[in-house]
C-alpha cells in the first residue's frame, strides 16, 4: 500500500512510480488511480499550484509537500471553492509577490501602487489593477533591457544572471500563484488571464533585472531558494508567503473564511 511517506517527491512528471513521483503523481497512486500528475480528485486549481510549487523547491524543501498529498484526496468536486482559489491567488501574485520584486528593483512608487490597490475579488477589481500593472510592466521591461545592455560584455554573466532570476523568482511562487491563478477559458474572463500573465512576465523580468545586480547570483543559479537568497535576501518573507498561500488554498474557504479576514491574510503575507 502506498503511503505519502513512502516516496521521495522528485521534480518533473516520470513514467512510473520506479522512476520517481511529484507530488500530484504520488496523489494519483494514494487515490488508486491511474499514475500521473493530473489525478482526477484533485481541484483543477489545486493541482495546478502543487504542480507548479513542486517544481519550483529544491529536493529537500520539496519534501515539505508530502504532508499534503492526503490532503488533496476528493478536491475535485468543489467548483464554488475553486473559483475562491484562483481569486486568491491572482490577489497574492498581484499585491504581493509583484510587489515585492518592484522594491527589489528600486521601484518603490510602483510598488505601493500594487499594495495599495484593493483586494482582487471580481472584474472591478481586475479593471483597478490593469493600469498599476501596465505600468509596472513597462518599468520592468525598461530596467532589465538597460541592465542587460550595460552587461552585454560578459554575456555569459548575463545568462547566469537571468537564470539565477528565473528561479529565484520560481522561489517566490511566481509560477504556483500564477498557475493557480489560471481562470479557465471562458471569454469573459480575458481581462483577468491577461493580468495574471502580465504579473508573472513582469514578476521574471524584475528578477533578472535584480540579478544581474548581484555579483553572487550566478554560482547559486542550480538551487531555486540558493538563487534567491543571493538574488535578493531580502524577498525570503515572500518565499514564506508561498507556503502559507498554499496552505490557504488547500484549506479552501469554508475554513478561512472570505470577507474580511482574506483581507487581513493578505496583509500579513507582506515582507
Amino acid at each position: 500500500m502506498t503511503t505519502a511517506t513512502a516516496l521521495t517527491l522528485d521534480r518533473g512528471t516520470h513514467d512510473s512510480a520506479e522512476e520517481g513521483a511529484c507530488l500530484l503523481e504520488l496523489v494519483s497512486l494514494l487515490a488508486g488511480e491511474e499514475f500521473s500528475d493530473a489525478p482526477r480528485c484533485v481541484s483543477p486549481v489545486l493541482a495546478n499550484a502543487g504542480r507548479a510549487w513542486n517544481d519550483s523547491l529544491g529536493d529537500e524543501e520539496r519534501q515539505r509537500l508530502l504532508g499534503y498529498a492526503d490532503r488533496l484526496l476528493g478536491t475535485a468536486d468543489a467548483a464554488a471553492d475553486d473559483a475562491w482559489r484562483s481569486w486568491v491567488a491572482l490577489d497574492w501574485l498581484v499585491r504581493v509577490c509583484a510587489a515585492g520584486w518592484l522594491d527589489a528593483a528600486g521601484l518603490g512608487a510602483a510598488a505601493a501602487a500594487h499594495r495599495a490597490l484593493p483586494p482582487l475579488v471580481d472584474r472591478a477589481g481586475v479593471s483597478r489593477a490593469a493600469s498599476a500593472a501596465t505600468a509596472a510592466a513597462a518599468e520592468a521591461v525598461a530596467l532589465l533591457d538597460r541592465l542587460a545592455s550595460g552587461a552585454a560584455s560578459a554575456e555569459e554573466g548575463v545568462r547566469q544572471a537571468r537564470r539565477a532570476g528565473y528561479l529565484a523568482a520560481a522561489a517566490t511562487g511566481r509560477e504556483a500563484a500564477a498557475a493557480a491563478a489560471w481562470p479557465g477559458i471562458a471569454a469573459e474572463d480575458a481581462d483577468r488571464d491577461d493580468l495574471r500573465e502580465q504579473t508573472r512576465r513582469t514578476v521574471l523580468r524584475l528578477a533578472q533585472a535584480v540579478a544581474l545586480t548581484a555579483p553572487a547570483s550566478g554560482a547559486a543559479a542550480a538551487d531555486p531558494l540558493g538563487a534567491l537568497d543571493a538574488v535578493a535576501p531580502a524577498l525570503r518573507p515572500i518565499h514564506d508567503s508561498m507556503w502559507e498561500l498554499f496552505e490557504r488554498l488547500v484549506t479552501g474557504p469554508r475554513r478561512t473564511g472570505v470577507d474580511g479576514g482574506e483581507v487581513d491574510a493578505v496583509r500579513r503575507h507582506r515582507p
